[in-house]
């Protein structure tokens, strides 16, 4: 049997984190360039989409405030 330290094993965790976040920010990216055809609300990142519907939501407020005075 290897015996390994566990500062070793802790890097070798700490490497294959660190891989697997990168496959997964990729994933994330491909979705987006295979994809080029999907409808503009299946494109656009949640943090976008939620940043847009504040925006909306702020100006029909003050749509709505200059309508009532």
């Amino acid at each position: 049997m290897l015996s390994l330290s566990f500062r070793t094993l802790q890097r070798g965790n700490a490497v294959r984190d660190a891989l697997r976040r990168k496959e997964d920010a990729e994933r994330r990216t491909i979705v987006g360039i295979i994809v080029p055809y999907a409808p503009a609300w299946e494109r656009i990142s949640r943090r976008s989409a939620s940043q847009r519907g504040r925006g909306a939501s702020r100006t029909a407020c003050r749509r709505g405030a200059s309508h009532d005075s």
